[in-house]
C-alpha cells in the first residue's frame, strides 16, 4: 500500500497553471525527491499536500484516506509534517524549548491542569522532556540545547527545524530545500540525518535543488517542469533522461 497517493492535482493562480494534473505516489519508508527548475511547482505541491493552499481539482490520499479537504492541523495530526524553505523557528526560545513546542501529540492538559499542576500535567511534562532530549541526542544537538535558537549557526537552525518536525511524530516528513544555503560539509551532515530518519522507519518527501544531495540520497525522483511531471524513476534513470537533461540539468547528464 502507498503511504501517499496524489491523483491529478491542479493549482492555478489567475491565468498561470502552477501545477498541472500531477500524479505520483510515495511508498512507505522511502526517500522520494521532487525536483525541477525554479517555478516548476514543487513548493506549490507541498502547500497543497499540507493544505496551506487547496488544490483546484484532483485528490490526495494518505493511507487510502482522502485528505484533499483536510485542514493543516488535521493533516499534521494524521502524521504528515513539513518544513519550509526559510527556517521556521522561535528565535528567542532555547533549542530545547523549540523542540518541546513541537510535542503537541504528547499533551492533552488544559489550562486548569497547568495552573493546578495536576498529575496529568506533571506526567505529560516529563514525557515531553524525555522525547525532546531523545530527539536532540539523535540529531547531535544536545550540547546546544540551552542556547537561544537565534544564536545557532544557519546550518544548526536548519537541523533544529527538522527536530521540531520530528517532535510532531510524523509518519511522512516533507522537507522543503533542507540544505539550501549550507556549505558542503553541512549538506553532508543533513544528508546523514535524513538517512538516519528513514532508517528509523519514517518516510521522507524532499524538495531540493542540490543535485548531489538528490542523486545520492533518493530512492526515487519525480521531475517537474512548468507544473507538469516529465519524468519519474530512480536517480540513475532520471539522471540520463533526455527530457530532464534539457529541462533541468542544462544539457549535462548526472551519473
Amino acid at each position: 500500500m502507498n503511504l501517499l497517493k496524489v491523483e491529478g492535482i491542479v493549482k492555478r493562480f489567475g491565468g498561470l497553471c502552477a501545477v498541472d494534473t500531477l500524479s505520483f505516489d510515495v511508498k512507505p519508508q522511502e526517500i522520494l525527491s521532487l525536483i525541477g527548475p525554479n517555478g516548476a511547482g514543487k513548493t506549490t505541491t507541498f502547500n497543497m499536500l499540507t493544505h496551506f493552499i487547496p488544490p483546484d481539482s484532483g485528490k490526495i490520499y494518505y493511507k487510502d484516506i482522502d485528505i484533499t479537504q483536510y485542514p493543516p492541523h488535521q493533516i499534521a495530526t494524521l502524521g504528515i509534517v513539513r518544513t519550509f524553505q526559510h527556517t521556521n523557528i522561535f528565535p528567542q526560545a532555547t533549542v530545547e524549548d523549540n523542540v518541546k513546542m513541537g510535542c503537541f501529540k504528547l499533551t492533552s492538559s488544559g489550562m486548569l491542569d497547568i495552573i493546578l499542576h495536576t498529575k496529568r500535567f506533571r506526567t505529560e511534562e516529563k514525557m515531553v522532556k524525555e522525547k525532546t532530549l531523545e530527539i536532540l541526542e539523535f540529531l547531535n544537538m544536545q550540547e546546544v540545547k540551552e542556547l537561544q535558537a537565534k544564536n545557532l549557526s544557519y546550518g544548526q537552525k536548519r537541523i533544529l527545524e527538522i527536530a521540531i518536525a520530528m517532535a510532531c511524530e510524523p509518519k511522512l516528513l516533507l522537507l522543503d530545500e533542507p540544505v539550501a544555503g549550507l556549505n558542503p560539509s553541512e549538506s553532508r551532515g543533513v544528508m546523514h540525518i535524513i538517512s538516519k530518519i528513514r532508517d528509523q522507519g519514517m518516510t521522507v518527501l524532499l524538495v531540493e535543488h542540490d543535485m548531489s544531495v538528490v542523486m545520492n540520497i533518493s530512492d526515487r525522483i519525480v521531475v517537474l517542469n512548468f507544473g507538469k511531471k516529465i519524468a519519474e524513476g530512480t536517480p540513475a534513470e532520471v539522471g540520463c533522461n533526455p527530457e530532464v537533461i534539457r529541462a533541468y540539468l542544462g544539457g549535462v547528464g548526472v551519473a
